[in-house]
């Protein structure tokens, strides 16, 4: 499929190569590619909203949750034990996929109800 084949952020090519991997701290080991066209080396997570993250995608799951359920500002940066600035900044982040998660999540609501009605039986 066109949209899931791997390009080089740079010039756009599909001409790339496995060039070697490493561990991260947090989200197990990460795989750097380079494009065979510019000789751009690029990460996997390259412009996508994990770019850049630190912390493991759990905590902030667990951060975002507490924020949402009502707990304030000051008690999150406590009982997470991370900046207020750290924890803002992926709210900020995530704010941006909030809307395409709604369109995602309509969507399959809508999908589920054409399917659900397409198996009501005939009447007799």
């Amino acid at each position: 499929m066109e949209l899931l084949k791997k390009k080089c952020p740079k010039c756009k090519s599909q001409k790339i190569r496995f060039q070697r991997q490493y561990p991260t701290k947090n989200h197990g080991t990460r795989t750097i590619y380079k494009c065979e066209d510019c000789f751009n080396n690029f990460s996997e997570t390259k412009n996508t909203f994990l770019q850049n993250l630190k912390k493991p995608i759990s905590l902030i799951w667990q951060v975002i949750k507490a924020r949402t359920e009502g707990m304030g500002v000051n008690a999150t940066a406590r009982t997470f034990n991370i900046s207020k600035n750290t924890f803002l900044d992926w709210e900020t982040k995530f704010t941006n996929l909030f809307k395409i998660l709604f369109i995602y999540s309509l969507v399959q609501q809508f999908l589920k109800l054409i399917i659900e009605g397409d198996e009501v039986p005939p009447p007799l």
